[in-house]
């Protein structure tokens, strides 16, 4: 039997084991069985490594804050709907970019490539078990902040009802992620199916499992986002300009979730057998569709709409095209920086040899 993890990714002794097995047998985390001081510095490498990552994201923080307070934005009346917009927005730009980098090969160490990881790197989560975390977080934090502004006593508002339920929604939604990608939880859930097999013969036999517990095919991120860019699409607005950019951005984000299941059917028919990424092209229209999603969310804000009126440059198509270009060109960017780190590893590392799996 193989060893057993708290994810889904891939066995350490064959091939055609996962890491969603039925019994446990060993270390399961790069962190077991390592001294003090050795697991002081995987730690101080996670840190490092996360905080090293983070700091692309942290940037772009600084450049939305910078642009909010050069204009003089986000102020008065203007301030709870601008940080919900410009927050919620700026989380599935970010995702999508980190989509986009998966899908040209970045966390293939991990895994995160739609790839097999490489069996000498131990287990780490799966890419969609960060995910659903993420998720679970966002959902947790939003339920509380959609009463900012209101008085202790102030009955709940259609528009409150309608985010605190979509915060709900990621709450429990991104719990159900967590639980798909527990090995633990996959244990008990297979247990109907085992508990079949004769006593006698379980000690001789082994459960063999289907080639799909290679991969992890957790549609509960896509759900949660295609759902939200539905009920958006929907959401009313005091004027139908600011209707049309909802249902733009709401469009785009259904459409990121329809691609990533689409992305999931067609790995569940044929799941990655090698460590190189394999690059499924509906992961490049999904992330495209996340990210630009996540900008004309962070366009439609109240604020900026109701200028772009007054200016008379309320154009649909505009904010789409604005939106576009500046996808494509952060999409460049990304694809500059994941091919400088790979030519930049492939100095310091010896050839290896590819050959045709075809």
């Amino acid at each position: 039997m193989s060893a057993v993890s708290e994810r889904t990714l891939f066995g350490s002794h064959s091939p055609r084991r996962s890491s969603d097995s039925l019994h446990e047998t060993g270390h399961v985390y790069p962190w077991q069985g390592k001294d003090k001081r050795a697991l002081a510095r995987f730690i101080g490498r996670v840190v490092f490594a996360t905080t090293e990552r983070v700091l692309v994201f942290a940037g772009f923080l600084q450049v939305v804050t910078g642009i909010v307070i050069y204009t003089g934005g986000c102020r008065g009346n203007w301030g709870n709907g601008c940080l919900a917009h410009l927050i919620k927005g700026g989380i599935f730009w970010c995702y999508g970019l980190v989509t986009f980098a998966r899908f040209l090969g970045a966390f293939s160490d991990l895994g995160w490539a739609w790839n097999r990881a490489p069996k000498h790197h131990g287990r780490y989560p799966t890419a969609e078990f960060v995910e659903s975390l993420v998720i679970f977080l966002y959902g947790v934090t939003n339920t509380w902040m959609e009463r900012f502004g209101a008085h202790p006593g102030d009955p709940y508002t259609t528009k409150q009802i309608q985010h605190i339920s979509i915060a709900v929604m990621f709450w429990f939604a991104g719990l159900v992620g967590l639980g798909i990608e527990s090995g633990r939880f996959r244990r008990w859930l297979a247990a109907g199916a085992t508990a079949a097999v004769p006593a006698e013969k379980r000690s001789q036999e082994a459960v063999a499992e289907p080639p799909q517990y290679i991969a992890s095919f957790n549609p509960f991120p896509a759900l949660c986002i295609g759902v939200t860019g539905a009920a958006m699409s929907a959401h009313f607005q005091t004027y139908v300009f600011q209707v049309q950019i909802h249902v733009l951005w709401g469009y785009l984000l259904s459409g990121f979730a329809v691609m990533r299941c689409l992305t999931y059917f067609f790995l569940w028919l044929g799941p990655p057998r090698s460590i190189l990424p394999s690059r499924p092209p509906t992961e490049a229209i999904a992330s495209f569709m996340l990210a630009c999603g996540g900008l004309e969310f962070m366009f439609s804000t109240e604020e900026v709409t109701i200028a772009a009126m007054r200016q008379g440059h309320d154009d649909v198509m505009m904010f789409m095209n604005i939106g576009v270009a500046i996808t494509c060109l952060t999409f460049c960017w990304t694809l500059s920086m994941v091919a400088f780190k790979g030519w930049l590893k492939s100095r310091t590392q010896s050839a290896m040899k590819f050959h045709s799996s075809a």
